[in-house]
């Protein structure tokens, strides 16, 4: 009986330090920049993975794009969504390609060196844009950035102060287009179309995927001479986590293509017009293209 019982305690010792030595159920780490478009993206994600697979995720915001790049290449979160155009100009220092393909093909080889991988596009373009109100469209036939030229020393324009000193700001579309605005005014990207609709300034300049084009009823201008790089969203992750975990690669590949502009714009609205919880929109969304039942 003594035997049975040290026996049984062996068994029980054994059972419980098996079991300790476990580790919890791995947690997939996404990080985001601290905007409405990149907490959607991350919270899609999130969501995309959770229900089509059997891991959990853990949603972080982690501020700008060298936090959210510098954690990715150092192993401290999984997944990250990132944009060509900021990929290539920021984060690579490169310039001279505006074909969009040419520009991702050109992305995912170098970020591949560095043990990056990057999935297929998302299908938007979150580019930069000229946006005005209807009335101003239609006083000077405003269509494209080539008629914003013609008119713009009498106008004012704002934006954060980087776009007026940037390449692909301000002194590039003055080398391509041939004109600068009558006044630029730095403001806070947050405040630009209230500052639109009190006519404290005639032209925005935007994002293509703002949602508050939507609540403002902005006037989007064509980049006729198409100056401005594309800014495709592609998610990301590290090579060897890619391997680890092909559910997730499979899973977030059935993003690529399904989203518009026109798809962000909605979406970003929700958000900041409307005030939807993001993780309610990002489920929406991911319903609404089948995505998820």
């Amino acid at each position: 009986m003594k035997k049975g019982l040290l026996l049984l305690i062996g068994v029980l010792v054994i059972t419980s330090f098996i079991s300790c030595g476990k580790k919890d159920k791995e947690v997939i780490l996404i990080g985001h920049k601290n905007f409405t478009e990149q907490r959607f993206l991350g919270e899609m994600m999130g969501i995309l993975i959770e229900k089509n697979t059997d891991n959990k995720v853990s949603v972080k915001e982690l501020g700008g794009t060298m936090l959210v790049n510098e954690g990715l290449e150092n192993g401290q979160i999984d997944l990250s969504a990132e944009y060509t155009g900021t990929g290539y100009l920021y984060l690579l220092k490169e310039s001279g390609i505006k074909d969009p393909s040419k520009m991702y093909d050109y992305v995912k080889e170098e970020f591949a060196k560095k043990g990056i991988m990057w999935l297929k596009p998302l299908g938007f373009n979150n580019t930069y844009a000229f946006a005005v109100k209807p009335k101003l469209a239609k006083k000077f036939n405003l269509k494209t950035i080539s008629d914003l030229a013609k008119v713009a020393k009498n106008l004012k324009a704002g934006e954060a102060a980087d776009f007026f000193s940037r390449e692909d700001g301000m002194p590039g579309i003055t080398k391509t287009y041939g004109f600068s605005f009558g006044e630029e005014v730095e403001i806070d990207p947050g405040l630009k179309y209230l500052a639109v609709e009190k006519g404290n300034i005639d032209v925005a300049v935007a994002y293509a995927t703002d949602g508050m084009l939507k609540k403002y009823n902005m006037v989007v201008l064509e980049d006729d001479k198409n100056f401005f790089p594309p800014y495709d969203a592609v998610p990301r992750m590290q090579t060897e986590f890619a391997k680890s975990h092909p559910e997730v690669v499979k899973e977030l590949n059935k993003l690529g293509g399904v989203f518009s502009n026109e798809d962000l714009q909605k979406y970003n609205y929700q958000i900041d017009a409307l005030e939807y919880p993001i993780k309610k929109v990002a489920e929406s969304a991911l319903k609404e293209k089948g995505l998820i039942k």
